[in-house]
């Protein structure tokens, strides 16, 4: 009875910390669009279309590179990291560079030039 006790104690306390996760959260859900993705950027790596098998182990990768991700981030692994922020940084500056080369000028900035 004290172990049953204890047991109870300990999953209500997990689950009011919130620790205790939806089951639905657990679930990795790949999409056709996400194999395709997976396919394409096997393509341009490789400079051919992945087999069976490779698409397989991709598809495989991908699930627990999610799970991996998910977890660190329950954990709070990506908070106050300097090289998470670095590379996060980095990021956003390759985005930020991208939308600017994208952007074209309107007709009254051309003709001002």
């Amino acid at each position: 009875m004290q172990f049953l006790l204890g047991g109870l104690l300990v999953f209500a306390w997990s689950s009011w910390r919130g620790e205790v996760a939806d089951p639905a959260s657990k679930t990795v859900t790949v999409t056709p669009d996400r194999v395709e993705l997976l396919a394409a950027n096997f393509s341009q790596t490789w400079q051919r279309g992945p087999s069976p098998a490779e698409l397989d182990g991709l598809i495989k990768d991908y699930v627990k590179e999610e799970i991996y991700y998910r977890e660190a981030k329950r954990m709070g692994l990506d908070l106050d990291d300097p090289i998470v922020r670095r590379r996060l940084r980095s990021k956003m500056e390759f985005l930020s560079q991208a939308e600017l080369e994208n952007q074209h000028p309107s007709d009254a900035v051309l003709q001002a030039w």
